[in-house]
């Protein structure tokens, strides 16, 4: 038996590698002189429809090629025994190879891919890519990617859904014409396959032919192959020879982002011609022609078009223009606006140092100096983990004797600490279905916990020294606030031991009280796993069903637990959303307090307490030199004022709205002449999120006891917070990391330094004497020096004091002054309405355009509301009693009610949908954003798994209205709502992906096979 040989240019081949014609003949052609093998021996996978190929296979049986010899076929086994007459087919082309008994085929490999790519199965391709982590940029045996396949046939869903996924363009193809190379040398391998098979078809189907039944099926097999290949790489051929390089991209916009970046936004080009899009090229210079470029760079990612340049000269102005890429090349460069641009801060106007700026590092070398200060026999200051450790209870003999924690049933006159656990819908309660709670003080005589409840927060940013503080605080023979928060510490260790875990969560807002005089703090943590609690005893059960039993609850039990269960369900959405920050920008917020005998309280939304009301003025968080440079003129008067650029003039168009609809939001759009803008910061939160903050009247900062606060309540759902509560909010979501730190300091510091004066009071001899006067001296130092970088980072004190001295009554910039300077209608070029929405998008959404801030949302009961979520599910009656109801009583004004329903992955019930209220300058951009916010705060309450969607996502939503004639049309972004004419105004408005959208709408572009 003689080895098969294949009848190639190049002569007879190696029985083990069979290398594939078109790798010869790309080769020969001098497209890449490094051509890559297309897939390794431990990769390849056998494929029926031109996936990756296997380069070796022996599954061709021998009773075929015994037909093969007497028959002449075209069909040639590789690697097996045969004679007689060669194939005209090479081996590795032949695509179609059988398996192995105990080869099984993944149906989410590589092969698959290609295959539901060249068949255009779009699901099937978004399948595979959420499920496997394989190479997306591995070459088949055509030495083609998935991505070439889609880009080639035009599918530009299908590319930009690999893309998203990382998929590259081919680096084989990025020379000259290869690719038209390349594709002719496939379609006459294609062509010429093809037509051998035919010619085999044929001779097995004439009569006296010798060929059996299962050989001929194999062929015709083989030839319907083919014959798909030959259309679809003919389809590929002209899809590329009518392709054209892209046009420019629209919308191209470059702000400033910091002293030495600026940040470059734009949109696709109007026309691909006939390519996707793959990649874009920004270039920066500083010269006009851009002749000496200062840097490129090539942006891949195409759900974010945006790239941020770093490393610049703050003293230089810059040019920025981009371009687009196809597989025919780069098209023609837009020169971003404005025009050029220096890097700046507004740090650079009076040479500000950033609040935070070197705080944390500073805090460390002061923890250092406390550690080496500290006596011998002073336990041991821990190092902070990231993870809260787990107390693992070992099984023995021991255990089986020991007592159960003993929890209070039920609770009288004092102080206690409970601990709220939960993970998902269900929360840990004890056997009695209450919440795991422990006596502090039963004689606790302070008139106000205020102070030491504080203090407690404090020690929930540093559960892991429990231990040591307590230690520290029984030697100490004061008394007082002391001895008390002594006994707080060793609650709060009864419940780590109990519970069997270290970190306890963080406390709720306010301590809960019932007629009894019980009084509770309540530290709330969400559990990740729940096999790891030591709690044997517990269980955990859902809260729908906790309520349920409520309604038949022991009368034994006391009215605070009954508080705390009623209470679970709010204080786990407060801890939910307490800490998630505030999406990348910059904001106007609103400054507003409530004091009584004991508190000063600062306005917070409700689903954002840790921070102040607010409106986004921008996606740009940093206020360049230019812009607050513009703002302190108005100091001196608008008549003061020079010739404003063009930076400064969108600038201030875009505080004005947002001033604008701040004020209607809270209810105070008549009094804008008396408020003022506090303008010796811009509060920097963290690098992403900065704020304005708008202050009322010195008189009207405060609501003073005795003073109805309902009225100011009843545009939005607002809370209040103790002003140490929002700090240690805010300071949690934005600088975790230096209030850890400062919390673990201060409390170490405040042990030491009450024992060091003890022991200064106790000491006899002089020598004694002089070394305790030397520690106090030195942890006193220590302790200013802590309090100082603390109150450097105040900033909302620092707010309060400004806004409420009266001896600087014009302090600020009158928002008056500011209102009443205006340019004229914007002079907007063909596209720049997408760049506005992109780059300003709440401050697009007026008074007079939709009611839709993240304060307004409602999803009670509360009809007057702008924003209502309907669960599917729990829908009846009523609810379209409450539709019908608004729809009438906002019949007579310029709006109108609409329902938008959910057509994407969301995590919620089938069907569920959001009601809205807009008006005539609502756009359906607005609408999309309001909608898919609305249902990531309902996934986020009801902590279930389904997919959140954050800002830079919203761009992959679109809305779509059906007709009454089941017609579908995709509304453009900043399309009117209200000017839809019938039948699509009185159609149903779905949002969905673009991407899933597209498919519908863009497959008949697509070149089909």
């Amino acid at each position: 038996m003689n080895d098969s040989k294949v009848d190639l240019p190049v002569g007879p081949l190696p029985s083990v590698l069979v290398k594939s014609t078109v790798e010869i003949l790309a080769i020969q052609a001098g497209c890449n002189t490094n051509m890559v093998q297309a897939v390794s021996d431990d990769e390849a996978t056998p494929r029926k429809k031109g996936g990756v190929a296997p380069e070796n296979n022996n599954s061709t049986s021998s009773s075929t090629s015994n037909n093969n010899n007497n028959n002449n076929s075209v069909i040639s086994s590789v690697g097996s025994s045969s004679s007689g007459n060669s194939s005209s087919i090479s081996s590795s082309s032949m695509t179609v190879v059988k398996r192995g008994k105990g080869e099984k085929k993944s149906p989410h490999d590589i092969t698959a891919l290609f295959e539901a790519v060249e068949h255009q199965e779009f699901d099937q391709v978004k399948h595979i890519l959420k499920t496997n982590s394989f190479d997306l940029n591995r070459l088949n045996n055509e030495h083609l990617t998935a991505l070439d396949i889609a880009v080639m046939t035009n599918n530009i869903p299908m590319a930009k859904l690999l893309l998203s996924y990382g998929a590259k363009e081919n680096p084989l193809f990025e020379k000259g014409e290869c690719r038209a190379r390349t594709l002719d040398q496939l379609v006459s391998e294609a062509e010429k396959n093809m037509v051998d098979l035919i010619a085999a078809v044929l001779n097995g189907s004439s009569a006296g032919s010798n060929v059996s039944s299962l050989h001929q099926k194999e062929t015709e097999k083989q030839l319907t192959h083919w014959e798909f290949r030959h259309k679809l790489l003919k389809r590929m051929k002209s899809g590329y020879d009518l392709a054209r390089p892209p046009d420019a991209p629209t919308n191209a916009s470059v702000s400033v982002a910091s002293s030495s970046s600026l940040l470059v936004n734009f949109s696709e080009p109007l026309n691909h011609n006939g390519a996707v899009v793959t990649s874009y090229k920004v270039e920066w210079s500083k010269s006009s022609d851009f002749v000496i470029l200062e840097g490129e760079a090539i942006v891949r990612s195409l759900d974010n078009l945006q790239y941020e340049i770093i490393g610049l000269d703050k003293n230089s102005y810059y040019f920025v223009q981009v371009s687009a890429f196809n597989m025919k090349g780069y098209g023609p460069a837009t020169l971003a606006t404005p025009s050029s641009v220096q890097p700046s801060s507004w740090h650079d106007v009076d040479n500000i140092v950033p609040r935070s700026q070197w705080k944390v590092n500073t805090l460390e070398d002061l923890f250092s100096q406390v550690r080496q200060s500290r006596p011998t026999d002073a336990p041991a200051i821990k190092e902070p983990s990231g993870d809260s450790p787990v107390q693992r209870k070992r099984k023995s003999l021991k255990n089986l004797f020991s007592l159960s924690p003993k929890f209070q049933k039920s609770l009288q006159r004092g102080i206690y600490l409970s601990c709220l656990l939960y993970h998902k819908d269900k929360i840990l309660v004890t056997p009695e279905d209450q919440l795991p709670v422990v006596e502090v003080d039963e004689n606790y005589s302070s008139t106000s916990i205020h102070t030491d409840f504080y203090w407690l927060m404090k020690i929930a940013c540093t559960w892991t020294d429990v231990k040591s503080l307590r230690h520290d605080m029984y030697k100490s023979t004061s008394a007082g606030s002391t001895h008390f928060r002594g006994k707080l510490l060793q609650a709060a260790a009864l419940l780590q031991s109990a519970l069997g875990i270290s970190d306890l969560g963080q406390f709720y807002h306010q301590p809960l009280k019932d007629n009894n005089g019980s009084t509770v703090l309540v530290c709330i943590k969400e559990i990740k796993d729940t096999k790891f609690l030591a709690l044997g005893s517990g269980k955990w059960v859902s809260l729908a069903k906790l309520h349920r039993r409520m309604t038949v609850i022991d009368q034994d039990s006391s009215e605070a637990h009954e508080l705390l269960l009623n209470s679970a369900a709010d204080m786990i959405l407060y801890n939910d959303v307490s800490t998630v920050p505030t999406q990348r920008g910059l904001y106007l917020g609103y400054l507003k307090l409530v004091s009584s005998m004991e508190l000063i309280k600062v306005f917070t939304p409700n689903n954002a307490p840790n921070i102040l009301p607010h409106v986004k003025i921008r996606d740009c968080p940093n206020v360049s030199r230019e812009e607050w440079l513009w703002l302190q003129h108005f100091r001196k008067g608008v008549d003061a004022l020079p010739t404003a650029s063009t930076i400064q003039k969108d600038f201030h168009r875009s505080l004005n709205k947002a001033i604008q609809q701040l004020l209607d939001l809270m209810g105070m759009a008549d009094q804008a002449d008396n408020h003022r803008l506090y303008d010796l910061e811009v509060v920097e939160l963290s690098k992403d999120v900065a704020f304005l903050v708008l202050l009322p009247p010195t008189e009207d900062v405060c609501i003073v006891p005795g003073k109805d606060i309902e009225p100011f309540t009843q545009y939005t759902e607002l809370l209040t917070l103790p002003v140490q509560v929002f700090e240690m909010n805010h300071m949690t979501t934005y600088q975790p990391d230096l209030l850890s730190l400062y919390s673990r300091l201060s409390s170490i510091l405040e042990c030491d330094l009450g024992l060091a004066q003890q022991a200064q009071r106790e000491a006899f001899s002089s020598p004694e004497l002089v070394a305790a006067k030397e520690r106090v001296d030195l942890l006193t130092n220590l302790q200013l020096e802590a309090e100082k970088i603390w109150k450097t980072n105040r900033w909302i004190m620092d707010i309060i004091t400004f806004s409420r001295d009266k001896t600087k009554r014009d302090g600020g910039i009158a928002v008056k002054a500011l209102l009443s300077q205006t340019y004229g209608p914007q002079v907007l070029a063909i596209g720049d309405i997408g760049r506005l929405t992109n780059s300003s998008h709440s401050s697009l959404m007026s008074s007079d355009s939709l009611f839709c801030d993240s304060n307004l949302i409602s999803v009670g009961k509360d009809n007057r509301k702008i924003a209502k979520f309907y669960d599917p599910t729990q829908e009846n009656n009523s609810n379209n009693n409450q539709e019908n109801s608004m729809l009438k009583q906002t019949s007579s004004s310029k709006t109108d009610v609409i329902r938008v329903y959910a057509a994407y992955e969301t995590g919620l019930a089938k069907g569920t949908s959001v009601r809205l209220c807009v008006t005539h300058n609502t756009t359906a951009e607005e609408v999309v954003s309001l909608v898919v916010q609305e249902l990531n705060k309902e996934v986020i309450k009801k902590h279930l798994d389904g997919p959140v969607y954050d800002e830079l996502h919203l761009n992959n939503f679109c809305l779509v209205v059906c007709s009454t004639e089941n017609k579908e049309k995709l509304i453009p972004g900043d399309c009117k709502l209200m000017t839809l004419q019938s039948p699509w105004c009185k159609g149903r408005y779905y949002v969905k992906m673009k991407s899933e959208q597209v498919v519908a709408m863009e497959t008949s572009q697509a070149t089909t096979v």
